[in-house]
C-alpha cells in the first residue's frame, strides 16, 4: 500500500498477516507492518461478530475498542490509535474474486484529516 501524510511525502507500506478463527468465532489476525524507512512493527487484531452486521474487537495499537459494521461487500471499522490519539476510519471492500480486498484508511486529529492509506489485500495460499 501507500501512506499519504499531510506533512511528509508518500511512502510504501507492506503488511503480512496470518489469521485464524478461535472456537468462539473470534478472528485473530497477527500482522507485521513494514513502513518504508522504519523498523517492522507487530500488531494483533481480535474481532468477532456481536450481532448481524455488527463487529467489535481489539487492536494492540488501538486505545479502546474497534467497532465494525458490515454492509454488503464493505466492512467499516473505527477506532482510536494509542500513538497520538488519532481517529481511524477504515473501509475494506471485498472484491468479486473473494480473495482480494481494497483497504482505505483515513486518520484524523481533532476532526482534521492528517493521513490516508490505500492498499490492496490479497489472500495467499
Amino acid at each position: 500500500g501507500v501512506v499519504k501524510a499531510m506533512i511528509s511525502p508518500a511512502s510504501r507500506l507492506e503488511v503480512v498477516g496470518q489469521g485464524r478463527l478461535e472456537p468462539d468465532g473470534t478472528l485473530v489476525l497477527d500482522q507485521v507492518i513494514q513502513r518504508q524507512g522504519a523498523k517492522p512493527e507487530q500488531r494483533q487484531w481480535r474481532i468477532r461478530q456481536v450481532a448481524p452486521g455488527s463487529y467489535r474487537g481489539t487492536l494492540t495499537t488501538a486505545e479502546g475498542p474497534v467497532i465494525g459494521r458490515a454492509d454488503g461487500n464493505r466492512l467499516h471499522l473505527r477506532y482510536r490509535l494509542k500513538d497520538g490519539g488519532l481517529e481511524a476510519r477504515q473501509w475494506i471492500y471485498l472484491q468479486p474474486d473473494g480473495r482480494t480486498a481494497v483497504n482505505r484508511l483515513r486518520l484524523s486529529k481533532f476532526g482534521m484529516p492528517v493521513a490516508a492509506v490505500e492498499e490492496t489485500i490479497r489472500k495467499l495460499d
